[in-house]
């Protein structure tokens, strides 16, 4: 189990993993640090971190069933960035629910899903975390004309980051 996530404003890999050392945040080194793939950890829970050729971050993927929340209201407050997950009309470039739940028909067709339930949001994110370069494919059918409108991180008791 995983959760993709973005963030609302461009933060450049440098800025990123220089920043968050006061949190007590550092790059995990592992084998699998390919350049565009590397791993934040503050010592007890890592938070992957994709990154654009141009070294913007793409996007952030919390493996497993936790949410590292401490390292991602780190970012939060660093860079003054809202996270959206895959799971947020926002992630996919659209500004609300409505405006996602209506283009699902569409963007199931192009994508060849026959699945009569591929036209839930969180049944096509299911379908498409599977194959990176659908992923890819639909954020640009959806990328937003204006800037969207951040959502608030969410406290507490509302779960992580919607």
């Amino acid at each position: 189990m995983s959760v993709d996530m973005k963030l609302s404003i461009k933060v450049s890999a440098r800025d990123l993993f220089g920043r968050l050392k006061k949190f007590g945040i550092r790059e995990a080194r592992t084998r699998a640090n390919d350049g565009r793939s590397r791993c934040l950890t503050d010592g007890r829970q890592c938070l992957w971190v994709h990154l654009s050729e141009d070294g913007i971050v793409e996007t952030l993927v919390a493996y497993g069933t936790y949410q590292p929340i401490e390292m991602l209201d780190a970012i939060c407050e660093t860079f003054g960035t809202e996270i959206y997950t895959e799971h947020d009309p926002q992630y996919w470039g659209c500004g609300t629910q409505e405006e996602w739940v209506a283009a699902m028909p569409d963007v199931a067709g192009q994508m060849g899903l026959a699945e009569s339930n591929a036209t839930e949001p969180r049944r096509l994110v299911q379908i498409l975390k599977n194959n990176a370069e659908s992923v890819r494919v639909v954020a640009a059918m959806f990328h937003a004309k204006e800037p969207l409108a951040p959502i608030k991180v969410a406290g507490p008791d509302r779960g992580p980051y919607h």
